[in-house]
């Protein structure tokens, strides 16, 4: 019968805090007694269900899981914390008297860092959980880096994107939300003369940060290739042809580039296997232009 997570006996102070989960009173002391030696907190359950609870609510560093316990098997506990998003995060440690590989194997499938095995060796002990702690640091870090650094390029692609507030006459709103925070969703809104404006929406292949760098060489060809004198489809041949040099194999973006002069009320529109542009008439009615043309980035030719 459960009695709920054994007593919490936290260091006040210490380097980080180790959860234990074993059903046996002994073993929990005697890795306790140990890890409180090198200055680790701990915390201590008798069961999975307990265990997996404290990790949810307290986010220990590190569980030191048992294998064989009553109800549900440490396997079972790995498989389960693996799978909550709030402790998947946590390196465990099985704990067990079996030495098969086998189990071993088995441990390190759901997701287990290691496996120690009883009776416990104090310096055994200490070294594996410090490697784990350590190596759990070093790519917290590198994830904080990342995370920084997809930060930095998401604002710098907002700062690109124009608002409706700096081109009040080109009369557009956007609905702006990409699935991640840096990748290679992209559009633009630019002046081509007296009266008439630019619209331009692309997606890059692949939504990772090197798809958020093209868009910066996207907004640079846009702003160089763009104008009363130059029509879309030249533009969308500029663009073809660096993209085609630039990007790797299996790569590509697609594009649309509708150009709107209201004093001649004519629509020009060009499509690069963009989804196609819709437009309301002015009797209320939605209509789509079926232009259509080659994804850019591949053909020498579109």
């Amino acid at each position: 019968m459960s009695t709920g997570p054994m007593e919490t006996r936290d260091t006040a102070g210490s380097k980080e805090t180790i959860l234990i989960v074993d059903d046996h009173p002994v073993n929990v002391k005697l890795l306790e007694k140990i890890l409180k030696s090198a200055g680790y907190g701990t915390l201590s359950a008798e069961n999975g269900p307990d265990g997996r609870s404290l990790a949810a609510l307290r986010l220990p560093d590190l569980i030191l899981l048992d294998i064989m316990m009553p109800g549900e098997s440490g396997f079972e506990s790995c498989e389960k914390l693996k799978k909550d998003l709030r402790t998947a995060h946590i390196p465990i440690v099985f704990l067990s008297a079996k030495t098969d590989t086998e189990s071993k194997v088995t441990g390190l499938r759901l997701g287990a860092v290691d496996y120690m095995t009883k009776p416990f060796d104090k310096t055994e002990v200490l070294a594996r959980v410090g490697r784990h702690l350590e190596t759990r640091d070093s790519y917290r870090s590198i994830i904080e880096l990342q995370a920084a650094k997809l930060k930095q390029v998401h604002e710098a692609q907002q700062a690109i994107l124009p608002r409706p507030v700096e081109f009040p006459d080109a009369v557009f709103g956007v609905s702006y939300t990409p699935i991640i925070e840096a990748g290679g969703d992209f559009y633009d809104v630019f002046p081509v003369g007296e009266g008439a404006f630019g619209y331009f929406a692309a997606d890059f292949s692949g939504h990772d940060i090197r798809a958020s760098y093209n868009t910066f060489a996207l907004k640079a060809l846009i702003s160089q290739n763009t104008g009363p004198q130059i029509p879309p489809a030249e533009t969308m041949q500029v663009i073809n042809r660096v993209f085609t040099s630039l990007m790797k194999n299996g790569e590509h973006l697609t594009g649309v580039y509708a150009r709107l002069d209201r004093r001649a009320s004519e629509l020009t529109v060009v499509n690069a296997g963009h989804p196609p542009v819709l437009y309301l008439t002015a009797g209320g009615e939605i209509r789509s232009l079926a232009a259509e043309g080659d994804i850019l980035g591949v053909f020498d030719d579109v």
